[in-house]
């Protein structure tokens, strides 16, 4: 068949469906997007492959999103140069982001392209609200590669944008970025109160889109969430628990399996607590929604804290779960919480009595941690490095040195939940030296400090060793 007639007939395809037959243009857009294309009609090949892509993300169906939006934004070179054409393609690089960021993971270099091109359309365009939205996209990127200087400057830019614009749904996402990135930098109380008021901001009602225009998950489920990640290192470990579940159930009434995979962050908050059981039954729930959506961050994020719970509970199989899981989080371009991975996994280690790769492990997450500025977990580091320490029969003064460490580092950010599991370690271990008077004046303090919390593992340790030193 002649070109000439072959796109006349691809034209009246098209037109013909999306005219006369609704229902398959509406279940089916990337049809008309074919045809059009195949038409030589860019303008509604691009309408049609946007259109297809946003659907496919409706049904988390992330790969077929990228590759529709992937197809109208080269469609879009092929329109007059100019503020229509930037406009266009901004549009479809910010629908693309979230896709992106599901699929291959936060910190993924094809994000930071995505966004690095839609932040250079934006310079062109001068647009206030898409800079915000590009701004977001960014932040995502750098603070999962551990950029934590970048991540702030960004997330400190997006609160003034917020802040000045008086926009409630702005400034809802500005809180929950900025508690975010509070937290892995260490500053636990600014965490709480910016997520708190992220929270407090959310509109049931107006916010159930919010998913698809800031990140791809639902931001009052993050800010609940890392929220009570930093509760929990602050000491209140009860108020935590109840805000991770609320955010579950938030999550599950939602309905959005991008924001539903943030399950997995629920599973590594009872690995902070020390918790098997929970820790497992929730990373098998993670495990088998990142399975079935492809969600190849979520899944290794799951994959570490169930390996962690396998080897807690004696199964050394969950030595190299763990190692896996770490190795296909790194490939997606994470390093956020690689310190808290390699806490965990050290934690096994020692576990299972294999102390010298811990110890090795241990030095090159202190050394990572102090050169990204990601100091949530730092303290953890330094008290399990004086446990393997002491369990590798090294001088009692090298271990003191790390359990003190911890303490100080816990204490300066005002992180009571490791800085009473840090006194436990030394405590104990001076207990054995016989300076049991030391021991008592360093835990009793920082035991009677706490409000709550008396059921949970670290507390009953610390109870326990306080009843074992005489006054």
């Amino acid at each position: 068949m002649l070109k000439s007639r072959r796109l006349i007939l691809h034209r009246r395809v098209g037109e013909t469906l999306r005219d006369k037959f609704a229902g398959t243009a509406a279940a089916e857009p990337e049809l008309l997007a074919y045809h059009f294309t195949q038409a030589g009609m860019p303008e509604a090949a691009i309408e049609w492959w946007g259109k297809a892509g946003e659907r496919s993300l409706e049904r988390s169906a992330n790969a077929e999103a990228i590759a529709h939006f992937t197809e109208a934004i080269r469609l879009t070179q092929s329109l007059p140069a100019g503020s229509s054409r930037d406009e266009r393609e901004l549009a479809l690089q910010l629908a693309l982001g979230p896709a992106l960021m599901a699929a291959r993971g936060y910190g993924a270099t094809e994000v930071e392209q995505t966004y690095a091109r839609a932040h250079e359309l934006c310079h062109h365009l001068g647009t206030g609200p898409n800079r915000f939205a590009v701004l977001r996209g960014l932040w995502e990127y750098y603070e999962l590669r551990a950029r934590m200087d970048r991540a702030k400057d960004i997330a400190d830019e997006m609160f003034a944008i917020a802040e000045q614009s008086g926009d409630r749904t702005l400034l809802l996402v500005a809180h929950d970025v900025v508690g975010d990135t509070s937290l892995w930098i260490g500053d636990l109380e600014a965490a709480v109160a910016h997520t708190q008021r992220a929270t407090e901001l959310y509109d049931p009602e107006q916010d159930r889109d919010l998913a698809r225009a800031h990140g791809g998950y639902d931001p009052t489920v993050a800010s609940r969430i890392f929220g009570a990640h930093a509760l929990w290192y602050m000491g209140y470990p009860d108020r935590s628990l109840r805000q991770c579940h609320e955010a579950l159930t938030f999550a599950r009434a939602l309905d959005h399996p991008p924001t539903l995979a943030f399950v997995s962050q629920i599973a590594m908050h009872h690995q902070l607590r020390g918790e098997a059981l929970p820790a497992e039954k929730h990373a098998e729930l993670a495990l088998d929604l990142a399975q079935r959506h492809d969600f190849k961050f979520w899944l290794s994020h799951a994959t570490i804290s169930h390996g962690w719970a396998a080897a807690a509970q004696g199964r050394e199989q969950g030595l190299d779960e763990i190692r896996r899981g770490i190795d296909a989080y790194r490939a997606t371009g994470a390093e956020l919480e690689g310190s808290v991975w390699a806490a965990m996994l050290a934690d096994a280690l020692l576990r299972h009595g294999r102390t010298q790769e811990a110890l090795a492990i241990l030095a090159d997450a202190v050394t990572k941690a102090s050169i990204s500025g990601v100091r949530p977990h730092l303290a953890e580091l330094h008290r399990l490095h004086g446990e393997a320490l002491a369990q590798s029969g090294a001088l009692p003064e090298e271990a003191v040195a790390s359990f003190q460490r911890a303490v100080e580092v816990a204490h300066e950010q005002g992180a009571k939940s490791l800085e009473i599991r840090a006194a436990v370690s030394l405590a104990r271990l001076w207990r054995d030296q016989g300076k049991v008077q030391q021991a008592r004046e360093l835990l009793a303090p920082v035991y009677g400090w706490f409000t709550e919390g008396f059921d949970t593992l670290d507390l009953k340790e610390a109870k326990a060793l306080l009843e074992q030193l005489p006054i």
